[in-house]
């Protein structure tokens, strides 16, 4: 018995200086408001751990983040500025979550230009000068008479969809399917000027033949690099829009203050695109995310 009753405070003191190690570890988690740059990313899931994506700061993972109020989809990939209150993480050796409020400040601002005889719209960056012609659109550098991009419309012979069906095509990079808006399209890029054409099949409820497939033909500016390039594109596809929704968004600017109510739907998120050209369910869109293997996550009309 009196060996038995030494022994009982020591195990007391072990537990207690793990405790101690364990509580030296936790991340501190800031009070208040909180304002943060930096660039979006999504996080991998994990039961243990809160967080649907990451902020990336100077190269390297500070915080993860989440939000009931502001879709951090659709600025995945974006240097912002964040606004949000933290909290501490379920894992608790890993980084607090910022819930965000609002996303602040976006450094990619845009503004919505739509092409009401095509029944479409979107986003391209402010600093960029168009004019729109009947059925095609052209765009330019903000200060150059470089034409970055060029929107029209086409019959489906004259775009490039029974071309796919060479395997070449696609093994050598040039070809390849992704889904925009629910609807199908090719993504074709010229390896040898960068450019890149975007074929939009609006399908064969269009009531003119010969402006069923819309055409994106960007050409790179000289002042952006091969990251803002693909960012550029990127941006202008997610915010494709046709039909009734086309006109409410072309009614107003995402160019500034992003805020919203976020989805919580369960079956969002599902992979769409890549080189099958996998489409969404009825009710939602493949959101392109990565431009490089052509694939996104399904999400909610």
């Amino acid at each position: 018995m009196r060996l038995l009753r030494f022994a009982l405070p020591s195990v007391f003191l072990v537990a207690l200086a793990v405790s101690a190690c364990d509580s030296s570890k936790r991340p501190t988690v800031p009070k208040g408001i909180q304002e943060l740059q930096g660039v979006v990313q999504p996080a991998s899931l994990k039961v243990v751990r809160r967080g649907t994506h990451v902020l990336m700061q100077n190269g390297r993972e500070t915080y993860f983040l989440e939000s009931a109020s502001v879709n951090l989809h659709d600025v995945e990939e974006h240097e912002v500025t964040l606004r949000g209150t933290f909290e501490a993480n379920t894992d608790p050796t890993a980084a607090p979550v910022l819930i965000v409020q609002e996303i602040i400040k976006d450094e990619l601002s845009v503004r919505a230009w739509s092409l009401p005889t095509l029944d479409i719209s979107f986003d391209v960056p402010k600093n960029w000068d168009g004019s729109i012609v009947e059925d095609r659109a052209l765009f330019t550098a903000s200060g150059s008479s470089q034409v970055v991009l060029e929107v029209s419309a086409t019959t489906l012979e004259a775009a490039p969809f029974q071309a796919f069906s060479d395997p070449n095509a696609e093994e050598e990079g040039r070809i390849m399917p992704v889904v925009i808006a629910s609807k199908r399209a090719l993504r074709v890029i010229d390896e040898r000027t960068g450019s890149e054409q975007i074929f939009l099949d609006l399908g064969t409820t269009v009531s003119d033949p010969s402006k069923r497939v819309i055409t994106f033909t960007f050409h790179p500016p000289i002042t952006l690099d091969a990251s803002q390039a693909r960012e550029t594109l990127l941006r202008l596809i997610k915010s494709i829009s046709l039909g009734s929704k086309a006109k409410s968004s072309a009614a107003s600017s995402r160019g500034g203050s992003l805020t919203g109510t976020g989805s919580t739907i369960q079956k969002e998120g599902a992979p769409c695109g890549g080189t099958a050209g996998v489409l969404c369910p009825s009710g939602y869109y493949c959101n392109v995310t990565d431009l490089q293997a052509n694939v996104g996550r399904c999400k909610k009309l």
